[in-house]
């Protein structure tokens, strides 16, 4: 394993286009970091020059503490999983992993021994002898990463490798590459568009938007604390309920106010304690009822989940759209009900107009 360090790195395209912009980040030996992103954001691009596949315009990368900006791919001690699982369709299984071993001298039975181990690690011994076409997509994606792990990288780069499949085996994946983490105790850097991802995989994640880094910690970090808006919006799904509000001190705190009907005490220190502002409030933070003291809201549509079901609903007084997520799926609403909602006040976020949070660090 090793760590990396990223410092003020830049790419750029011809002399205007700016993919990244003095981007700095460390991921520690041994640790699970997620990129994670909206498309276009830079996360793909930064993977590939930590793998040396493109070059990288300013700024040091430093593997276990050496610069290796110029240092050729092969020689950088990584191992790059794709999106396309790029295996050779005349090849067995056991071919494929161990082509690199080949290309780079080493003998049959270094060659057999390293494709056997991993091929136990990931499960997939009884398919050594198979050729590509005969195996399901996720046993393609497994062979893939077999491949990386027998060439003993210090870095494990993951570049999406899991958007080709299908739900249910995302989820299976998503489980083994946990576990895979856990036995060797390597270096994975991961790069995903995908939230749910992102939040279970890494234990860093670190999200970028515009070839910005926007926030770095661990996943409930960023769930729980966004640094601003944007972060708050990309993590969770229905996304942050944002409503205009307006900040009004009150006994040595503040309230964020919507409405007459809709007012709530900030729990914690704000930069400051009056003016326009944003406040966030996640779905699963409403309270909802029939009828009481709150704000009214009215029905638009319910989504039935299953296990629960997301209610959309306008503000009678504002007019303003949010989801209400409701634990109880018996609950049943119809377009045009009125209800009350409360929000529970120890949860909610302050954004300034500019989208920063409000909270004191």
């Amino acid at each position: 394993m090793a760590s990396l360090r990223l410092c003020n790195i830049r790419k750029r395209y011809g002399a205007s286009d700016t993919v990244i912009e003095n981007l700095n980040l460390t991921i520690r030996a041994g640790e699970f970091m997620v990129l994670v992103g909206p498309s276009g954001c830079g996360k793909s691009t930064l993977l590939r020059m930590i793998a040396g596949l493109e070059d990288i315009t300013g700024g040091e990368l430093f593997i276990d503490d050496i610069d290796h900006r110029y240092t050729p791919p092969a020689k950088r001690g990584v191992a790059m999983v794709f999106q396309s699982y790029a295996l050779y369709p005349h090849m067995s299984v056991a071919e494929n992993m161990g082509f690199a071993l080949r290309l780079a001298g080493h003998t049959k039975q270094q060659i057999k021994q390293r494709v056997g181990s991993a091929a136990e690690i990931l499960r997939i011994s009884h398919l050594l002898d198979r050729k590509p076409k005969d195996l399901s997509g996720g046993q393609r994606q497994r062979v893939a990463i077999g491949r990386a792990i027998t060439r003993k990288p210090k870095v494990f780069l993951f570049d999406e490798p899991l958007s080709n499949l299908d739900a249910s085996l995302r989820v299976q994946m998503r489980i083994e590459l946990r576990r895979l983490h856990e036995e060797l105790g390597a270096t994975m850097i991961y790069v995903t568009h995908d939230q749910v991802e992102a939040m279970t995989l890494g234990d860093r994640v670190a999200l970028l938007n515009q070839g910005n880094l926007e926030q770095v910690g661990p996943p409930i970090e960023l769930y729980a604390q966004p640094a601003n808006r944007f972060v708050a919006e990309f993590l969770g799904s229905p996304k942050m309920n944002l409503l205009p509000c307006r900040l009004e001190p009150i006994g040595g705190g503040s309230l964020a106010r919507v409405s007459d009907q809709l007012a709530l005490k900030v729990p914690y220190p704000l930069q400051r304690n009056e003016g326009p502002a944003m406040l966030g409030i996640r779905p699963e933070h409403f309270k909802l009822t029939r009828a009481g003291n709150g704000s009214t809201a009215f029905v638009e549509v319910q989504e039935r989940l299953g296990d629960a079901s997301i209610l959309h609903a306008r503000l009678a007084s504002e007019g303003e759209r949010v989801a209400v997520k409701l634990n109880d799926a018996a609950q049943q609403f119809q377009p045009g009900d009125t209800v009350t909602l409360n929000a529970v006040e120890h949860t909610c976020h302050v954004f300034d107009p500019s989208g920063a949070s409000l909270r004191v660090a």
